[in-house]
This record gives C-alpha cells, structure tokens and sequence, in this order.
C-alpha cells in the first residue's frame, strides 16, 4: 500500500472490512479505523456486521463500539476522531491508516471537509425534536416547501440530515444548501488519500445480504436487541435504532411481525439503502 492513507468505501454487505483486513495483513502496523455510522454503537456489534475478535486481535481496529446508545454522533463530529488518528500516523511515521465505511457522509466530510454551519439554539432544537415526534411528515414538508432541490439529497429516511436541516431552516429562515458554499472545515488539510470503491454484481451483492441477516440471526442478533430494548424500555428515539435491521427485528420481539417478515423486511431494506450507497459513491473512482 504506497498511500500513507487509503480510504475503502462501497455498499453494505459488499466485502469492504475484509478488504480492510487482508491489506492490513500485509503492512506492518496497519491500522484500520471504522467509517460507519452505525459500528460506532456498543450494543448492536452483531446487527452492525462489525469486525468479529479474531480480525481485532490481528489487526488494530478504531473508532468501533466507542458509544453508548444515547450518544450522539455526527460527520463533523467522527471526522475530527478520524483526523486524530490519521495525523498522529503521519507524524508519527509509524503506520499507515485503512479507513472503511459504507457511511458516504462520513467520507465525504473527512476527505472534503464540511461547511461551518450556524450554532442552533436549545428553543430550536427542542421545536424540531417535538415534531419529529409528533409529526414527522409536516417536519419533511416544510423542509421541501422551502427549498425543493433538498427531495433529491436528503430524503425522509434520513432523519438526522432531516431534522438539521429544519433547525437550520427555523434558525436562519435559510435552505442547509445555502451554508454549503460557505466557509468550510478540512480535516485532512494537505494529508495525501486514495480512495478504492468495493463494488460486485447487484445479483450477488444481493444474495450477500440475504445471506448474511440470516447469519446475524442465527448467531445473537435477536438476543442483542433484547437486551437493546430492554436497556432503553423499549423507547426507540436513538440513534442507533436506525441501523438497517433493528427496527425489523424489534418489530419481531414486540410481537409487530412474525419471523419470516423481519426477515424479509430487514433483507428489503438493506437492498434499498445499498441502491443509495451505489449513487453516492458513483461520485469516486477508483485510483
């Protein structure tokens, strides 16, 4: 690996941490650092696919399971951690750095850096939350009334962009979009990268993700989300309840839905969110 620093992005299910690993190997002192929302989380290693102990005790894993589950974390936030890591190595000149993550935001914001938004007031936030709650759909709405371009980046599925996205708008009476050519934070200043995107077959990414629910099934994720659900009295206002599979397996736990349907659901839905990763990544090239 020539790069000092080589960021490994692509789809859920796609292979991405075992590439990580298998070029760790091979460089000594490597370290692999986490790019996923959701792998920040403590509770849920199984339903988050993260890297099981025996590819830990070979390789030095960061930036997995450093969260309780009613932290909060953000892009800004995770690239300043990852920057850390990444400046001690290339001052250090000790080891290289792999960062892997299907989390297209994250990426972007430590490779690109991220726009100074404005300070949100604690009255805002709380008018947001409330509406959230309330009245999810009005909260989309009135994000779309004000600025319509935003239906094709930040869709209702996305509930932290979204909810920023409204605390912005009450703020200022301005779009998010309207900060974005403002001044912006570089995590990586002048650090030299490489980005290799990890792609497959849509047939066979697919037939990985079918594949690998069933597994997480079979080997604790119903019991983790037992003990999720019991740890937060079933209340799903965090965070790490939008991991893909979570909501479909507590839907199973509660008596929501039968065994067949989580797991057709939770397969659906990994197919859709890697559909969104494909056209987010579309936006690097392999070099």
């Amino acid at each position: 690996m020539k790069s000092k620093l080589l960021v490994i992005a692509g789809p859920t299910a796609c292979g991405k941490s075992l590439a990580a690993v298998e070029i760790a190997r091979s460089v000594a002192g490597a370290v692999v650092v986490n790019a996923d929302s959701m792998q920040v989380y403590k509770d849920i290693p199984i339903v988050t696919s993260q890297p099981d102990e025996a590819a830990r005790e070979e390789v030095e894993h960061k930036l997995y399971s450093i969260c309780e589950y009613d932290e909060k974390m953000n892009a800004a936030k995770w690239a300043g951690l990852a920057a850390g890591i990444i400046r001690q190595s290339v001052n250090s000149e000790q080891y290289p750095i792999i960062v892997v993550g299907g989390t297209g935001m994250y990426i972007d914001c430590l490779v690109n850096g991220i726009s100074e938004l404005p300070e949100i007031s604690a009255e805002i936030r709380k008018i947001t939350a409330d509406l959230a709650k309330s009245n999810y759909k009005e909260l989309c709405d009135c994000v779309y009334r004000n600025d319509e371009k935003l239906r094709n980046s930040i869709t209702p599925d996305k509930h932290r962009q979204m909810q920023r996205a409204h605390e912005i708008l009450l703020q200022t009476g301005l779009s998010i979009r309207s900060f974005f050519e403002g001044k912006t934070i570089s995590f990586l200043d002048d650090i030299p990268y490489r980005i290799k995107i990890i792609d497959c077959r849509r047939d066979e990414l697919y037939a990985r993700i079918n594949t690998r629910f069933r597994y997480m099934i079979e080997n604790g994720a119903i019991e983790e989300i037992e003990n999720l659900l019991e740890k937060t009295k079933h209340d799903r206002n965090y965070p790490l309840f939008q991991a893909i599979g979570v909501r479909e397996i507590c839907d199973y736990v509660e008596g929501k839905s039968n065994y067949e349907t989580m797991i057709q659901k939770a397969c659906t839905n990994s197919r859709h969110y890697a559909k969104r990763q494909y056209t987010w990544f579309r936006r690097y090239t392999n070099k």
